[in-house]
């Protein structure tokens, strides 16, 4: 794909999915054609970095800042993807967004080879154009990839959370969601159980713990239907870290069961002060992202303001490594 040139149709796109036909897999270097807003990854990286983005797609001045910094950080300290997690074209998924909200701002990085892996967030299939959006991307609704060298490899789980909770409206889990849901969850297992990586991480729009969901009881409800779902599953895996968007601010990593959870919901939007639960630790309503570094010791994170500013960071360790590991 020549992100110097025209950006691709959606109608096209989503023509081309449907021929496909993919629903979910393992994004191999071998099917690297056949998923758009993939290219080679650059050799001038020697360090495997990732970054995490969530909640972003605003098309407004706070996603430009922050795909900006991006730019800026991936020139210093050069990182090979980019972590999606969801709600990337507000309000509703509108295709006629796509450009305006996926391709434009992180033009820069698509020419530098940096890969995007999204999922979808309650926003992007609010008018039913999920699908439209996912072939737009040129990946399936739900996935897994590694990223780093053997022995020290991490695997990612990519989730459509949207199909695990009520609809966005309210009301229950509709059948057709509870089938595709259910068909995601043995898919999970199957995979989780096949992975032989040094760490894992499961990634969804939707948290399973969140101190944002704390004031918000229609959000609180959701949390507690998609831990019941898929806690169990992390824990029973030796899942290491399960990165979420949907609250917009950053929550610090914390620790339940053996399981690390992150969210991350403010690559673009922002909770106002007044809104939900005050600033507290970890708790932080600041426009950000993520960038991880895989170490020998664990996943080294930073988080990273708009301003350009790193105002928390720390080490996920890899199991059996103490909390106070160095790389």
């Amino acid at each position: 794909m020549n992100f110097g040139a025209a950006w691709p149709s959606p109608k096209t796109i989503s023509e081309q999915s449907q021929t496909e036909g993919e629903h979910a897999g393992s994004l191999s270097e071998n099917a690297a054609d056949r998923f758009l807003l993939r290219a080679p990854v650059p050799t001038s990286v020697q360090r495997e970095r990732f970054a995490v983005l969530g909640d972003a797609g605003t098309a407004d001045a706070a996603q430009a800042r922050i795909a900006d910094q991006m730019f800026q950080w991936g020139r210093r300290l050069p990182f090979n993807q980019v972590l999606v997690l969801g709600d990337n074209v507000y309000p509703s998924g509108d295709p006629r967004l796509f450009e305006a909200c996926i391709a434009r701002p992180y033009q820069p990085l698509w020419r530098q080879g940096v890969r995007f892996y999204p999922v979808l967030g309650n926003h992007d299939v609010k008018a039913g154009f999920g699908d439209r959006q996912l072939a737009y991307w040129g990946v399936p609704a739900y996935y897994n990839f590694k990223v780093g060298p053997p022995g020290q490899d991490v695997e990612v789980f990519a989730l459509d959370t949207t199909v695990m909770v009520p609809g966005y409206l309210g009301g229950d889990v509709s059948p057709q969601n509870r089938k595709q849901a259910e068909a995601q969850t043995a898919w999970l297992r199957q995979a989780l159980a096949q992975s032989n990586a040094s760490m894992k991480v499961v990634m969804g729009h939707y948290p399973l713990f969140s101190l944002g969901a704390a004031a918000k009881a229609k959000r609180l409800f959701w949390q507690q239907v998609l831990a019941q779902r898929l806690a169990p599953i992390l824990e029973q895996y030796g899942v290491d870290v399960y990165l979420a968007g949907h609250e917009h601010q950053y929550e610090a990593p914390k620790k339940l069961n053996g399981v690390w959870y992150v969210v991350s919901g403010a690559g673009g939007k922002l909770d106002s002060p007044l809104k939900g639960l005050p600033e507290q630790a970890g708790l932080m309503k600041k426009n950000h992202f993520i960038l991880f570094e895989n170490t020998a010791a664990g996943l080294q994170y930073q988080v990273i303001s708009d301003q350009g500013q790193v105002f928390d960071f720390g080490l996920i360790p890899r199991k059996g490594q103490p909390l106070s590991a160095q790389p």
